[in-house]
């Protein structure tokens, strides 16, 4: 069998096991299938390798990963960081095609008869290109990382570095696999006296891309989700004057916020997403003809530079300014309806950081785990964080109009190439050596880009700032430890550059998901050997 139907055998394969993130054991059966296979190539070759098994952390699913060094004969210290992720998103976009949405074959061939899209219907007769749920994003990146690996297991002269094969679960959720990697990384490396020179990652180089340049991404980009809990005054609607709508400060707060041009980011490839607000409402508990005394309001906010103390002191800012906009206007308002007196005071609005509240309510005796345990399961995560934080909020029995910042999980660094390091250098120059390598060999146009615009796994291989700034977000997340968590200090630890060598394909995500099969399967496997062969040519002394 050569080498493009083997990759194409193992990623059938891998599509026909369902495994969505966190929804059911799907996740533990791809690892367990990967296992398998290398616990095969392992009795065939033994000695030269060690695979590992390890749990991740608090995990109410019960997952846990595998992970495999292979160790080059030359006894190098210097390691390649294969890195990919096995969940995929749900299937439930496929309609009538659902039964087949993890059978490839069976589905592409299904297609024939589905009112497609015109591209994808040329797609579909090209015949090069594979449907089905996690085909693109992201199993055939597994089965290029797992081929290389096992060629590196037969054949031991061939690589001049070390190979860690390390997959991991819940990307497409909360990046909880790869926050339960962080310490076995840095523990394999301490342990085992490894120099991590890159992490490479498979997902779809498409993403992003423009015509026939496929971009080759040294970075990624980070995420972060600020919240506010408003708090107003209660009273009856026939009484507004009385009352202080909580409702009015948070779209106060969305109004100043939501698309604010300050908030986008911007690099040498272009400009990201502003501040978007993806979550609004009013909460209590059921429906009263009272003025609404409490909202809370969330935003998704894209990261190149900041870090979560400064998205922390920006947020500060407009909740303040909004918090007197809103209540301006409020006075106003009722000035003008006749309600207020013309020399009435207008309120003053409070903003308070979480970590305060929540440390006010601790002295009262508030217990936030206790308050998490007794919460539904399967509550969504930033549901619950919230629910903690009003819990506290009622502990402390804090008077409106204040605002409480925070944020909600998950939170993603950034993770850029800033061409500083020694690794970072190198990494780079092994991106430029590729990119003249595909143009010759394949005919591929590479284009190196600085930042990946979607998020990834690879945020997590260090962070690129100051153990104050991780300390905001800590402080200020509520659950942290609990709901969420994220081992600060190895993650400082971890300083290894990025490269995401990936598949071809279209539409992740959508019923339309798709693989190039020609480039992923032809191109890409000699592009990764590349990127390990040049990695270990600039490694050494």
């Amino acid at each position: 069998m050569d080498r493009f139907d083997k990759l194409r055998a193992t990623t059938l394969e891998l599509c026909r096991i369902p495994s969505p993130s966190a929804a059911g054991d799907g996740e533990n059966r791809v690892m367990d299938d990967l296992e398998r296979r290398l616990s095969g190539a392992l009795s065939r070759k033994p000695g030269c390798c060690s695979l590992f098994r390890y749990p991740l952390p608090r995990d109410p699913y019960g997952r846990s990963h595998v992970a495999a060094l292979w160790r080059c004969p030359s006894g190098t210290k210097d390691t390649v960081i294969l890195m990919g992720h096995v969940d995929v998103v749900e299937a439930e976009g496929y309609g009538p095609l659902t039964p087949w949405a993890y059978d490839p074959e069976e589905l592409t061939r299904r297609m024939a008869s589905a009112d497609l899209p015109e591209e994808a219907r040329r797609d579909l007769r090209s015949g090069r290109f594979l449907f089905g749920r996690g085909t693109m994003d992201m199993k055939a990146g597994i089965a290029l990382h797992l081929d290389l690996f096992e060629e590196a297991l037969e054949n031991p002269e061939r690589f001049g570095v070390n190979l860690l094969f390390c997959p991991v679960v819940d990307e497409e959720n909360d990046s909880a696999g790869m926050r339960g990697a962080i310490p076995f990384l840095t523990d394999l490396a301490r342990n085992e006296r490894l120099r991590y020179l890159a992490c490479l990652n498979a997902e779809p180089c498409d993403l992003g891309s423009e015509g026939p340049v496929r971009p080759l991404y040294v970075g990624t980009i980070g995420k972060i989700m600020p919240l506010a809990l408003l708090q107003g005054r209660e009273a009856h609607v026939g009484e507004v004057a009385l009352g202080i709508n909580a409702a009015l400060l948070a779209s106060s707060l969305v109004e100043a916020l939501d698309g604010d041009p300050q908030t986008c980011e911007r690099t040498p490839d272009g400009v990201f997403s502003p501040a978007i607000c993806m979550g609004l409402e009013i909460r209590r508990r059921a429906y009263s003809v009272t003025v609404p005394a409490r909202a809370a309001v969330y935003f998704n906010l894209l990261t190149v530079t900041r870090t979560p103390a400064e998205v922390l002191d920006l947020f500060r800012d407009r909740a303040s300014s909004a918090l007197a906009t809103a209540l301006e206007k409020r006075q106003r308002d009722l000035t003008a309806c006749g309600l207020l007196p013309q020399d009435a005071p207008t309120p003053r609005g409070q903003v308070l950081e979480a970590g305060d509240l929540l440390e006010q309510a601790r002295r009262k005796g508030f217990d936030p785990e206790g308050v998490l345990a007794r919460l539904d399961p399967h509550l969504d995560a930033r549901e619950k964080a919230l629910r903690i934080l009003e819990a506290a909020l009622d502990a402390v029995g804090a008077q409106g109009p204040l605002a409480v910042l925070g944020f909600l999980p998950p939170y993603y660094p950034q993770r850029l190439n800033q061409n500083r390091t020694e690794g970072e250098k190198r990494l780079r120059e092994v991106a430029q050596d590729l990119v003249g390598h595909a143009q010759r060999t394949h005919g591929e146009t590479l284009e190196i880009r600085e930042v990946f615009g979607g998020i990834t796994d690879l945020s997590f291989l260090g962070f690129q700032g100051r153990k104050e700034d991780l300390e905001a977000l800590a402080r200020n997340l509520p659950g942290w430890g609990t709901l969420y968590d994220l081992d600060r200090e190895r993650l400082l630890e971890l300083d290894v550059p990025i490269l995401n060598v990936g598949t071809a394909g279209k539409d992740a995500h959508k019923w339309t998901e798709r693989l190039d099969t020609e480039y992923s399967f032809r191109v890409t496997p000699d592009l990764l050997r590349f990127v390990v062969d040049r990695l270990a040519e600039k490694g050494r002394p």
